[in-house]
């Protein structure tokens, strides 16, 4: 039978296997409560109140076993690993908590009395308030003080924070032996009574007290006790126990690089202290391969040779050297949390020791029962940091397999695409069966990596899938495999998933200046050389960091150190807007693609520079595909689709089926380093994608950039004298007629700067021409074309509603922005005898033409000055209206 370790009776039981007597004379104390059944079947009055009296006898017996049992299981605990590991260290806790308590009950009861007599069952059954079944009247103070799960320290719950759930334990405990004790003849008559006062708060301070001694006497010998206690800011506990286990302490207090202190700490759990890492055990060779194969990783460049070999002479960092732990927060999912939601963390604390956090959790029984969830955004280094935990995490302890899941079958049972990737990472050496065999002495660890693209290429169908995650685990468990698995997400897909309660939410935060510090010194070291030679430029920390946006994300700090880095570019020195920045973030990344292209030749520096903008169009095409559907991704046939609408060349290849849409979106995507691509199901010939940028800004930026061009193409480029131009706004319109660009704040500070950097000269025809356009919106005919760029169902009235919304907000953010308001007469047709009728009418439209995401969006941009006819871009941050309603009111008639 399987017992609990986290129940004092299932301690007792597990303690005791190791002192077989010791536990027989313990279970007799308590009246057959540990080896038998409990209490149940006919017993001497003495017999049903042994679970409690036992425990206050005057020999002290059963607590010298317990404290014995305790002793022995610290030695134990040494020499165990995998599964025995975790019950005994469980167990020995459980031992602690439930000796504290008694210990200290023992100081308020006086001896009992042998002429001792119960209560009827009836009375007990009213005291305890708990039904209890013929022959089992003390189950109800059974269940409370023996099978009640006991709070037990972890990386979620360290040892403080534990210990105000523990004392709400031994409260809870104290309060329900008083009643059962209170149901008692002998209780009520005097023959057994307190020595002194007993106050359910204070008793509980006090036994929390024991079990606080208890618990660092067990750290000296028991490095998880020690992890615990140092996890956190807990400086006191530290100064207690700095004596004990120096080695574990200073590892704690180290910075080790590539998360090599989970290694370390890990390796310290599985080995006596005489013993060195290299004379542990030899490895059963399924096993050795495959820590090689995951080893191997942590040697690798941080991008493989073939991505980004037109970035010539440059030395890429090996994993091991530039890794980085980053800034992390957790929290443990209940129904309700918000996880894709960044305003829901901002109450979660802000950790730094993210290697020990792993290491402590690792070492609890939690990580065994419910998957664990990492979550972060594109580029925040999620797959990275499954790489560097199934390298360092110590063979002794730990069987580590990494499935990427974009290579596996999306549909496919969890065991099986374990097995998958396996056979990839061995090359078929090594199969799961076989290794689960030879892995008996230690506990598997299952990486799952790209959660978020089972969801985002393969749709909803596998929204359940950590609930099957768990399921696996306690199958495994319950066949005495135990495994913990690690599930990777990024943060904005986490919405869709179905998280069973319980599941531990650890979330990689941004890099901070000193990551960013630390970062690049790794990369101007590897670099030296050629930093030296002059062929490539040192890389200021100090201007980097200036651009948070860049420099947070490991992937896009690598993309500012290229750039920073190269010698042909213009400088960046921190005082360049972002503006500029992404302008030419953008074009030199596109520069260096089109030359990979040529490899094999140079490229004419011409025939580049004609193609950087077609190729910048594409990229903003991309972009409107995800602002269009309201997503912050694409799939690979929709904006093979949408390429094909917008781009005539593309479009006539699609027609004749010279090329299939998911094979146009994937020739456009590859090479452009910036664009984060989702695969499932590489292996098979039809595999799923979706695309979406490293960081949204890079969308942000693009929509901007392609819309003054776009609407100068709309005037027929006749800005000269935009009021004579035709007007030709088909693809304008295509794209404006979907969603408020009022949704995209930033895409609107990007159009004002850009507008602001064109020639002067083209301010006023800019202008000229949106406001031709807006007059023209509501009178404006449909036509054929561009009729098959469809990113939504088509709408009428949403397409009028949107494309009037976004000419205006433009018009706004072209004339004045935040600071110069414009009349809704000088908005409207100079002919519109009533301006108030048409400003009205556009409201209307909008509100029946849009939903509530893009008219609330509206209302938080759009400010109209009370009673005046006034109108601005709201400033960013100012407490605007969510209201479009306040829209309409129309200035006093004074």
């Amino acid at each position: 039978m399987s017992w609990d370790p986290l129940t004092y009776r299932g301690a007792l039981r597990i303690l005791g296997a190791a002192d077989p007597q010791g536990l027989q004379r313990l279970d007799r104390i308590l009246g057959g409560l540990i080896l038998g059944a409990g209490v149940a079947g006919q017993l001497p009055a003495l017999g049903v109140l042994a679970p409690v009296y036992g425990w206050a006898d005057q020999k002290n017996e059963g607590l010298g076993i317990v404290r014995s049992l305790v002793t022995r299981s610290a030695r134990r605990v040494r020499r165990a690993s995998g599964l025995d590991r975790l019950q005994l260290v469980a167990a020995a806790h459980s031992a602690i908590v439930g000796a504290a308590f008694f210990e200290n009950f023992r100081e308020y009861v006086g001896p009992l009395d042998d002429a001792l007599e119960l209560t009827p069952l009836d009375r007990l059954r009213r005291l305890t308030h708990v039904p209890v079944g013929e022959g089992d009247e003390a189950g109800s103070i059974i269940e409370i003080l023996y099978a009640a799960p006991v709070p037990m320290p972890s990386s979620v719950r360290g040892f403080h924070e534990n210990l105000v759930h523990l004392c709400g334990f031994y409260q809870g405990m104290v309060e329900r032996t008083t009643v059962f004790l209170a149901g008692l003849q002998a209780w009520n008559s005097g023959q057994w009574a307190l020595r002194r006062k007993l106050t359910p708060v204070f008793f509980a301070a006090e036994a929390a007290q024991r079990y606080q001694c208890l618990f660092h006497e067990i750290a000296a010998a028991v490095p998880e006790f020690l992890v615990w206690s140092t996890l956190g800011e807990h400086g006191a506990t530290r100064s207690r126990l700095r004596d004990l286990r120096d080695d574990v302490l200073e590892a704690h207090r180290a910075e080790m690089a590539a998360l090599h202190r989970v290694e370390y700490l890990l390796r310290r759990m599985s080995a006596p202290l005489s013993e060195e890492p290299g004379d542990a055990p030899p490895m059963h060779p399924s096993r050795e391969v495959l820590h090689s194969a995951n080893r191997l990783a942590l040697d690798d460049p941080i991008v493989p040779a073939d991505s980004l070999r037109h970035v010539g002479g440059v030395t890429f960092p090996a994993l091991r050297q530039i890794y980085v732990n980053p800034a992390f927060r957790f929290a443990e999912y209940q129904e309700g949390d918000r996880p894709a939601d960044d305003r829901w963390w901002k109450d979660r604390r802000r950790n730094t020791d993210l290697d020990a956090f792993l290491a402590g959790h690792l070492m609890s029984r939690a990580a065994t029962e419910r998957p664990t969830l990492v979550l972060g955004h594109p580029g925040s280094g999620k797959s990275m940091l499954t790489q560097v935990l199934a390298a360092r995490l110590p063979p002794q302890t730990h069987t580590v397999v990494r499935v990427p899941l974009r290579r596996v079958d999306a549909d496919a049972p969890l065991h099986v695409q374990i097995r998958q990737s396996l056979l990839n990472a061995t090359h078929g050496r090594v199969g799961w069966p076989d290794l689960a065999d030879h892995s008996a002495g230690t506990i598997a660890v299952i990486l799952l990596d790209g959660f978020d693209e089972l969801l985002q290429a393969g749709g909803d169908s596998r929204t359940h899938y950590l609930h099957h995650v768990a399921e696996f685990q306690r199958v495994e468990a319950g066949c005495g495999r135990p495994v913990a698995v690690f599930v990777t997400t990024r943060t904005v897909v986490a919405e869709r998933a179905r998280i069973p309660s319980g599941t531990l939410l650890i979330r990689l935060e941004a890099f901070t200046d000193d990551n960013v510090r630390a970062w690049l010194d790794v990369w101007n070291h590897v670099n030296h050389v050629r930093i030296s030679a002059d062929k490539m430029l040192h890389v200021d920390p100090a201007a980097a960091v200036r651009y948070p946006d860049l420099a947070a994300q490991p992937l896009l700090l690598l993309m500012l150190a290229l750039y920073m880095s190269d010698p042909d570019v213009r400088p960046i020195d921190g005082t360049v807007s972002t503006t500029v920045l992404y302008e030419r973030l953008l074009d030199n990344f596109t520069r260096r693609e089109l030359q990979r292209i040529h490899d094999r030749a140079p490229a004419d520096p011409d025939r580049v520079a004609e193609l950087v903008p077609k190729r910048l169009w594409e990229l903003s095409v991309v972009a409107f595909a995800m602002f269009n559907r309201g997503s912050q991704y694409v799939t690979d046939e929709q904006l093979g689709g949408d390429l094909a609408a917008m781009i005539p060349g593309y479009r006539d290849a699609v027609a004749t089926g010279e090329v299939r849409r998911s094979a146009l979106a994937q020739g456009v995507i590859r090479g452009f380093f910036f664009v984060h691509t989702s695969e499932l199901d590489l292996h098979h010939e039809e595999a799923k994608r979706s695309y979406e940028f490293l960081h949204a800004t890079f969308g942000e930026f693009l929509l901007a950039a392609s819309l003054l061009d776009r609407v100068a193409e709309a005037v027929a480029g006749n800005l000269a004298d935009p009021a004579g131009a035709k007007v030709h706004d088909a693809q304008l319109f295509a794209l404006l007629s979907h969603q408020a660009l009022a949704l995209r704040r930033s895409t609107l500070g990007f159009v004002r700067e850009l507008f602001l950097r064109e020639p002067g000269q083209r301010h006023r025809p800019l202008r000229a021409a949106l406001r031709i356009l807006l007059h023209n919106a509501l009178r404006r005919g449909f036509t054929a074309d561009y009729a098959d760029y469809r990113p939504l169902p088509l709408h009428h009235v949403r397409g009028l509603a949107a494309y009037s919304a976004n000419l205006l907000l433009l018009l706004l953010v072209c004339s004045g922005w935040e600071d110069e308001p414009a009349r809704i007469a000088a908005l409207g047709p100079p002919d519109e005898p009533d301006p108030e009728g048409w400003w009205s009418s556009l409201l209307h439209l909008w509100r029946s033409g849009l939903d509530d995401a893009n008219t609330t969006a509206l209302a938080e941009t759009l400010q109209r000055e009370p009673g005046t006819d006034l109108i601005r871009v709201s400033r960013a941050g100012s407490p605007a209206s969510n209201d479009l309603r306040a829209l309409f009111a129309a200035p006093d008639a004074a």
